[in-house]
């Protein structure tokens, strides 16, 4: 989980803005059926970092279409 998490905030550091751009930079290779499953398990990340202050939402408050951006 922490592994995973890293990986999320490392591409939010890295310009990942999009849930779907997460998904596809950490699993590249992740089935069709797959897809939606992980990107709620980035979302969960998200959540958490953003608890953290690690990095904030912004634009639309639709579930998996939201921009992420990293806080200093």
């Amino acid at each position: 989980r922490k592994m995973r998490e890293r990986a999320v905030l490392q591409r939010c550091r890295q310009g990942d803005r999009l849930i779907s751009d997460v998904v596809a930079a950490i699993s590249p290779d992740i089935t069709p059926e797959l897809v939606e499953a992980a990107a709620l398990s980035v979302l969960a990340h998200l959540e958490h970092l953003i608890g953290r202050e690690l990095v904030a939402a912004e634009g639309t408050s639709e579930l998996l279409s939201a921009f992420y951006v990293r806080v200093s």
